[in-house]
């Protein structure tokens, strides 16, 4: 079995922040994950236009929850909603004209514990 390993010095492992892993995960339970990528995309596409009219992501969760019990991955779907429509009012600020997000594939992120 071949293992990932992060190399790179001891004061750049202290400053990360986050972590993207780009390649092919094997997933036991592929349904579940499934569920849990569909969900999460659908609240980020279903919380960008009460974001834009000034919802807070506190009353969102609440309202979200049904769709995606698990507050972790609420938390994180609500937030990138979040950071999706505050770079789509800069950049309108910047053109001078509204610009939509497209969002069309399943994917899940987490904050983590």
């Amino acid at each position: 079995m071949m293992r990932n390993r992060i190399i790179c010095s001891r004061e750049a492992l202290e400053n990360f922040q986050f972590v993207t892993i780009n390649g092919r995960v094997l997933f036991n339970e592929k349904e579940r994950v499934i569920r849990i990528a569909r969900a999460y995309s659908q609240v980020v596409k279903s919380a960008i236009k009460p974001l834009f009219d000034g919802k807070s992501i506190d009353e969102l969760a609440k309202e979200f929850y049904n769709v995606l019990p698990n507050y972790v991955y609420l938390e994180t779907a609500l937030k990138q909603a979040k950071t999706i429509v505050d770079g789509l009012l800069e950049r309108e600020d910047e053109m001078g004209e509204i610009i939509h997000a497209r969002i069309r594939r399943f994917w899940f992120g987490s904050r983590g514990e």
